[in-house]
């Protein structure tokens, strides 16, 4: 049995900030209660490989592997360690300088028995840990980006978005 997901949801996010979310993977735990611990093998400019600890039923501990592609979008193809049919693309496309959305296709084939059983739990998966926290968590640093533009003075750093000073 095939299990297949696809959802797009909005980000009030450039592109750019999203894909730096979703590629932050040492910092997950801080933005996505579901993850406990994530370890970083190996990541470069082509891809990554993580390993997550989590707090989810199913799949406590996954190895990831992600291969980045860059063109008018940005896409991750993220497979896992001992599920060879379990597979997802991420892909994040620009809407407008500082909006954006992210599609996540997710599949993976099973029995028929054990995929009736499963597909409820990979689905409250599949929106429960994948979307909100990275698109919250990047609209979050756009936030902070328009409230500290990278060109900010240590004085309005300091005072604060407000341009009051802070404590």
């Amino acid at each position: 049995m095939d299990i297949h997901f696809n959802d797009t949801q909005p980000a009030d996010a450039p592109a750019g900030t999203l894909f730096e979310v979703i590629t932050d993977y040492a910092d997950y735990p801080s933005f996505n209660p579901a993850l406990v611990k994530v370890q970083v093998v190996k990541k470069d400019d082509t891809g990554a490989e993580f390993v997550a600890d989590r707090k989810t039923k199913i799949g406590k501990r996954v190895r990831a592997y992600d291969r980045y592609e860059r063109r008018d979008d940005f896409v991750i193809e993220r497979t896992y360690e001992g599920t060879a049919s379990a597979r997802c693309t991420w892909t994040v496309r620009p809407v407008g300088a500082s909006h954006s959305t992210l599609t996540i296709d997710a599949s993976q084939s099973m029995g028929p028995v054990r995929g009736l059983v499963m597909r409820p739990f990979l689905r409250k998966l599949f929106y429960g840990i994948n979307f909100k926290p990275f698109i919250e968590e990047a609209e979050r640093r756009a936030r902070t980006v328009k409230a500290y533009p990278p060109d900010a003075s240590a004085a309005t750093l300091l005072s604060g978005p407000t341009g009051k000073a802070t404590p």
